[in-house]
């Protein structure tokens, strides 16, 4: 990870839709090891994490932030599909009146 001079360009392209469900539970699964090990939450932790190395807390923050985007894109995804579905449906149904 440190001799990828691209690292923070993928970091900041990261695409969420590409994320699996598995990462996202092995994410939270450190996360709560973290949180239990310095018995902190929220900002409290991120400024722990800052603390220790400001590399360090960034990339923590980045992938808090993208696992919380992630559980959005889950929850918004499927919504999306289902209106871009009954959209086409309707655009057929007015197609058919005409």
């Amino acid at each position: 990870m440190l001799g990828d001079m691209k690292l923070l360009d993928n970091l900041k392209s990261y695409a969420i839709e590409k994320a699996k469900g598995d990462q996202a539970s092995r994410y939270k699964s450190l996360f709560n090891s973290i949180k239990k090990e310095y018995a902190k939450e929220g900002e409290e932790l991120q400024a722990h994490m800052d603390s220790k190395s400001k590399a360090a807390g960034g990339l923590f923050k980045w992938a808090r932030s993208t696992d919380d985007c992630f559980y959005i894109f889950q929850n918004v995804e499927p919504k999306r599909k289902k209106a871009e579905q009954m959209t086409a449906q309707l655009e057929a149904a007015n197609k058919d009146l005409a």
